[in-house]
């Protein structure tokens, strides 16, 4: 009878836990561009004429693939390494006018702009959160992977070019597993936990009857 109380006890727990224990962790996607050249030991993509009519200049997609696979996304930022390429060639001292872009494959939303220090000549790293942005789109992300789609605009029509070395997607997602388990959905705790307390019931009306 202990055996059987024990069995059930921890059963409850089990399914207690699976609810109250998901993990928290951090998942990243780095895209190194190269296609174009190197400039200061960094192989870069060269993005210009920047148009509201071609949306698509320097378009690019982040996919992660989570393992564990993921129960929701908590937070999701992107850090964009570039340089002023019209700074370099020495045509411009005017800072680029590049806005950077979630594509949502129906009319893009605007999540910053390239703001870098004017007339610099090295490479700059500007962080952009995501988390606001996006909420509709991270709420709705499971599974084991998850892609999204970004590219730059601008409103002028002075040329705008600039070098984009990598882009990197990251932030912490709610682990759909538990030590290899997967998570007990919630009403399916409940039911585990109304079966078990029948079940000690019945093991205690027995012993009462010995």
């Amino acid at each position: 009878m202990k055996k059987a109380i024990t069995v059930l006890v921890g059963g409850l727990i089990l399914g207690l836990v699976g609810v109250a224990s998901a993990t928290t962790l951090a998942y990243e996607d780095i895209i190194d561009f190269d296609s174009t050249g190197t400039y200061l030991s960094k192989t870069y993509t060269l993005v210009s004429d920047l148009n509201p009519s071609t949306a698509t200049d320097g378009a690019y997609t982040h996919t992660v693939a989570f393992s564990p696979a993921v129960a929701s996304i908590n937070s999701a930022s992107v850090t964009i390494d570039y340089a002023y390429a019209n700074d370099k060639a020495g045509a411009s001292s005017n800072p680029v006018e590049a806005f950077f872009l979630w594509d949502n494959g129906t009319t893009p939303v605007q999540i910053g702009e390239l703001t870098g220090a004017l007339g610099s000549t090295s490479w700059q790293s500007q962080t952009f959160d995501l988390t606001t942005f996006i909420a509709d789109e991270i709420a709705a992300a499971s599974g084991s992977s998850w892609s999204i789609a970004f590219t730059f605009l601008e409103n002028t029509n002075s040329p705008d070019i600039f070098y984009l070395d990598q882009s990197k997607l990251f932030g912490e997602y709610t682990d759909a597993t538990i030590g290899g388990l997967a998570v007990v959905p919630e009403p399916s705790t409940f039911l585990l936990l109304g079966g078990g307390l029948i079940g000690l019931a019945f093991v205690a009306r027995q012993r009462r009857k010995e």
